[in-house]
């Protein structure tokens, strides 16, 4: 492993992710096309968030290394002389490329740069309320030791400054090119949906996410209950151990769609047709979900508690709110499904993006740390 110059341009790049989530494909992608990257994954299937690599595999310009138990990770490590080492999070991983470059750099004065992404929120780790101690405890004992860090949220970027000088800008998100393309794509699927579940003419408030109790969603439930509006739709899609409680609040309301897991154009085609997305969770690293709607032109009611509330311009593209006051958030949704000026129409037409920043202008900031 050859040390470089500071004038050098770091190339050669080792990266690991768990999996391959599709909303880190473009990510991987422009990190393939600008550098020599190998991008070494242990789920090649299913996995703990159930998305499939090769599901993906028409959106991938890289072709990932599966391993098949982290201590492979080391031989890959050991195979070529790597400039940048870019593991994620603080797990068995990084601590092997923590104690390998130490081991470089004893045995041979040699050595790599060592960049971690992590996607805690700011909530998570200001208000210490991480997944698990043991996630609190390794990121206080291993960030110190490694050069830099890609985190999802400003305000965490501001903290780890401050406590540690370390600390990049990029959230979790979707080239938008790509993603408006899709989207296109799906018009003829939204317009099917549209007339299987008559929606035309009516207001569509739309969650997409796992049914687990963290996600909030029985207050967004009560809330949505109690408010009189006779042409609105609820669609909820996803699945999880919520679903038969959350059915028994709905009593059977028709204006209330359980639409199971949806992926791929299934999914899209829903942001397409909602007017509104909610994401009320008291503890969300970040959620992708609602770089994919702003994308898909749904103003976002964003727990002030998930990452990607900094995705959200307070009034112009959505609204923030307290994930444990329902009284507010009441409020705050009435107001919200009374505002929509344009429900469903035929023929549908696409909308226009709403994200705050597009992909091509942030991830300049991941090219900026690594040729830094």
């Amino acid at each position: 492993q050859e040390s470089r110059g500071l004038g050098d341009v770091y190339k050669r790049q080792l990266l690991y992710h768990p999996f391959i989530p599709p909303y880190r494909v473009d990510l991987f992608n422009t990190l393939s096309e600008r550098y020599e990257t190998d991008i070494v994954t242990m789920y090649n299937g299913d996995c703990n968030q159930a998305f499939k690599s090769k599901s993906l595999e028409h959106l991938m310009l890289f072709k990932p290394k599966v391993i098949k138990s982290k201590k492979d990770f080391l031989k890959i490590l050991t195979s070529k002389k790597y400039d940048i080492i870019i593991p994620h999070e603080f797990g068995i991983v990084t601590i092997i490329a923590i104690i390998y470059r130490w081991w470089l750099k004893l045995t041979f004065r040699k050595s790599y740069r060592l960049i971690i992404t992590v996607d805690d929120s700011y909530d998570m780790i200001a208000n210490h309320n991480q997944f698990s101690w043991k996630h609190k405890l390794a990121t206080r004992l291993m960030l110190p030791l490694v050069d830099d860090m890609i985190n999802v949220e400003p305000r965490v970027v501001d903290y780890y400054r401050k406590h540690y000088g370390k600390g990049t800008y990029f959230p979790i998100i979707c080239d938008d090119n790509r993603a408006e393309a899709e989207l296109k794509a799906c018009l003829p699927i939204s317009e099917r949906i549209i007339k299987e579940f008559n929606l035309e003419g009516k207001k569509i408030l739309l969650y997409v996410g796992r049914l687990v109790e963290l996600k909030n969603l029985r207050m967004v439930m009560q809330a949505y209950l109690s408010i009189q509006e006779s042409n609105t739709i609820f669609s909820i899609i996803g699945d999880g151990p919520e679903m038969t409680k959350l059915k028994e609040i709905a009593k059977d309301r028709k204006d209330i769609l359980f639409l199971g897991k949806k992926t791929g154009h299934e999914l899209y085609a829903w942001y397409n047709i909602a007017q509104l997305f909610v994401l009320a969770s008291w503890q969300e690293a970040f959620g992708a979900v609602t770089n994919e709607a702003l994308q898909g032109g749904c103003r976002c009611l964003i727990s002030e508690l998930a990452g990607s509330q900094c995705l959200i311009k307070e009034g112009i593209n959505g609204r923030t709110f307290n994930p444990h006051d329902k009284k507010t958030f009441t409020t705050l949704l009435a107001t919200e499904i009374k505002n929509i000026s344009t429900p469903v129409k035929l023929p549908l037409k696409q909308r226009k993006n709403m994200m705050p920043q597009r992909f091509d202008q942030l991830i300049n900031n991941v090219i900026q740390l690594i040729e830094k």
